[in-house]
């Protein structure tokens, strides 16, 4: 299944398309949001596994409606990677309707998994290396 593009505001006011993103490389997703507890571990581990892949990419986004909000948690995270908002809409076609939802995309756009409720540090690390190999 191919990866719907979408376009996101970042908490310092830029916007962002999912497809810049995933055009030559594998992005991973975090569908989160700044009052779930799990939310901050799940961002957190996936943050440190894609760190560790050269090229990968990471975006954490939250509701709409939780822009400021998720600045405080953007800051209390403090992982140098972008976090930005979408609407409700762009949550439904990555199949997020609670958070915290990881999604691989492999580069060009076509999704590799999702992982409700987050994603063990072992699978996120070897589906982002199956994507190497390939």
């Amino acid at each position: 299944m191919d990866a719907r593009d979408f376009t996101a505001k970042l908490m310092d006011g830029t916007s962002i398309r999912g497809s810049s993103l995933w055009k030559d490389r594998p992005v991973v997703l975090v569908f989160t949001a700044s009052w779930c507890k799990q939310c901050r571990a799940v961002h957190r581990s996936a943050a440190e596994v894609v760190k560790r892949h050269s090229g990968a990419a990471l975006l954490g986004l939250v509701p709409a409606d939780d822009g400021d909000p998720a600045r405080g948690y953007a800051e209390d995270l403090d992982l140098g990677d972008p976090l930005g908002t979408a609407d409700d809409k762009v949550w439904l076609d990555f199949a997020a309707r609670e958070p915290p939802v990881v999604v691989l995309v492999a580069p060009g756009g076509k999704i590799v998994r999702g992982w409700p409720g987050g994603v063990d540090d072992a699978d996120l690390d070897q589906a982002l290396d199956d994507l190497a190999e390939q």
